[in-house]
């Protein structure tokens, strides 16, 4: 959901406020959506009163004259309808739901970490662990954790298991348990509580910097190719006088202290603007794993 309220306060977007009157007639207002196919633990009321926080920072530094309308989409099919039907300005989703919209898309615009903004996943292990090689992890009690930057990690786990463990089927996914974060799935493999955790490397980097002893005591068996897992884009056809404007000051965002405030609050260093095909490495997986996907991987 970071990703989420990175976006919006990046858009100044104070949520709540849409209507126009004929005291703010020349206020454009902006519509963007967001997919519940990459929220977390936090509600939307949350995101509305973290946005809230932000917004009139930004707008008086910025002397923007710009509300908006902020859009949360519970399932796909409401999301599908609202771009189809140009309901919606922009909006941020899953690389997934982008393939499912059939969107050949010429620019996305992804927020940068320390580490980037690609991510891989890692499987580890204690040393001591009986299951030391990918084949014997089935059946086992696994740990993950949740977040956007999780988006595509039990898909890709689920693909190592498929390739190590012939005839492995979704149900021995039961045991990937979710914990409430990737320091708990990290520190319940150390003490020994799991036999296995499926986490971002830039997690398990984090942590052994904080510990070098985990680092002694942890071993990856498997690190994924690079993925990204969601993005914002500004809808094809949308044509708006402030489009410009708006891109402008999303990539300038680190050059103002409202800007820097934000990009601190949300782990972000700036915003980059990329072509399209910079996501083709995470299509290819993805259509790779359709059969995955179709045997309800994803809910």
């Amino acid at each position: 959901m970071k990703f989420f309220l990175f976006f919006l306060a990046v858009l100044w977007i104070p949520v709540g406020t849409v209507a126009q009157t004929s005291e703010n007639k020349n206020t454009l207002v902006f519509r963007v959506g967001l997919s519940s196919s990459t929220f977390d633990s936090i509600n939307q009321n949350d995101a509305k009163a973290a946005i809230k926080v932000w917004t009139q920072t930004v707008i008086k530094e910025q002397n923007l004259n710009e509300t908006a309308e902020a859009m949360f989409f519970n399932s796909f099919e409401t999301l599908s309808q609202a771009y189809k039907n140009n309901r919606v300005d922009a909006v941020s989703m899953s690389t997934e739901d982008s393939m499912r919209l059939g969107l050949e898309l010429e620019s996305v615009y992804l927020p940068v970490r320390e580490d980037g903004f690609l991510v891989n996943y890692a499987i580890i292990v204690n040393r001591n662990s009986v299951a030391k090689e990918l084949g014997q992890l089935a059946n086992k009690k696994l740990v993950t954790c949740g977040g956007q930057q999780m988006l595509l990690a039990r898909l890709w786990f689920k693909s190592v298991l498929a390739e190590h463990v012939p005839g492995v089927d979704n149900s021995r996914l039961e045991n990937l348990i979710n914990v409430e974060s990737p320091a708990k799935a990290i520190l319940q493999i150390f003490f020994g509580q799991s036999d296995a955790a499926v986490i971002t490397t830039g997690a398990f980097e984090l942590a052994c910097e904080l510990n070098p002893q985990l680092r002694k005591d942890l071993l990856i068996l498997s690190v994924s190719p690079p993925f990204i897992t969601s993005f914002f884009i500004f809808r094809a056809n949308w044509q708006s006088p402030s489009k410009e404007r708006m891109i402008s000051a999303i990539l300038a965002l680190q050059t103002t202290p409202g800007g820097r405030q934000v990009l601190n609050v949300f782990g972000s260093s700036g915003m980059e603007k990329h072509p399209g095909a910079i996501l083709d490495g995470t299509r290819q997986f993805l259509i790779k794993n359709e059969h995955l996907i179709q045997n309800g991987l994803f809910k």
